[in-house]
């Protein structure tokens, strides 16, 4: 829980519209293509968005396992 872990993420909207400044309490989707990801992941696990400076954060509510070949 102290340290950090990065990872790269894609960010989806429900309905495709970009976040902006301010957004609070949308829900979205992230997609982290790196298979050490899920063990940092887990259901009621709080993060953080970074992108050069901490530009949100959030909860994890769900996790999805999609296997791509």
């Amino acid at each position: 829980p102290t340290q950090r872990h990065y990872f790269p993420a894609v960010v989806y909207t429900d309905d495709d519209r970009p976040l902006r400044p301010g957004d609070k309490g949308v829900p979205v989707v992230i997609s982290v293509p790196d298979d050490d990801a899920s063990g940092y992941f887990q259901s009621g696990q709080h993060f953080t968005l970074w992108d050069g400076k901490d530009v949100g954060h959030g909860t994890v509510a769900q996790r999805l396992f999609l296997q791509y070949r």
